[in-house]
């Protein structure tokens, strides 16, 4: 058995936008993503190994429920 240390660096950059219906809070978010997986033993068959870009989103809600909620 053979001992690998991995480093693993993500980033993720999102630009948004703040609405309000009501009582309810919206918030969409979309942009760009990269994670990189690095081995201190380079396995150049690990379908993991490296740096991959995609596409990323995430959306946001709030309910206010009132004073007491």
């Amino acid at each position: 058995s053979q001992k690998h240390d991995v480093t693993y660096n993500y980033v993720d950059l999102l630009i948004g936008y703040h609405m309000r219906l009501g009582a309810l809070t919206a918030k969409p978010f979309a942009g760009s993503s990269m994670n990189a997986h690095d081995f201190s033993i380079p396995d150049a068959g690990s379908a993991v190994s490296g740096r991959t870009f995609g596409a990323t989103g995430a959306l946001e809600f709030w309910l206010n429920l009132g004073d007491t909620g």
